[in-house]
């Protein structure tokens, strides 16, 4: 999990270097905003996941207990629900470092 989440912030930086903004937390946030919500996985322990992200997104400013959506990375999917379990460990790294970016203010 560790080395998936260091790649996907170093994604993360260097798209926040071409976003304007008076902070660091403003670009994360502008450039999360552009991301479209997971589509409806068909298993249901995914779909939790899906609803814990929707929750998290939507409270952004709230601090939120990241913690609940870590089990994206050891729940398994079907073949159809790959992309979307990828786009949902993508939304946590994010989000997690929305709430870290928070935290440090």
């Amino acid at each position: 999990m560790d080395q998936y989440c260091s790649a996907m912030l170093n994604d993360i930086n260097e798209k926040l270097n071409s976003i304007d903004g008076p902070d660091r937390l403003a670009r994360l946030r502008s450039y999360y905003f552009t991301w479209r919500l997971p589509e409806h996985p068909e298993s249901e322990t995914l779909h939790d996941l899906v609803c814990r992200i929707v929750d998290a997104r939507e409270n952004l400013l709230v601090p939120y207990d990241i913690s609940q959506l870590l089990g994206l990375f050891t729940v398994s999917a079907s073949d159809s629900d790959l992309s979307i379990l990828e786009h949902c460990r993508r939304h946590f790294v994010i989000l997690r470092e929305i709430q870290r970016e928070i935290a440090s203010q």
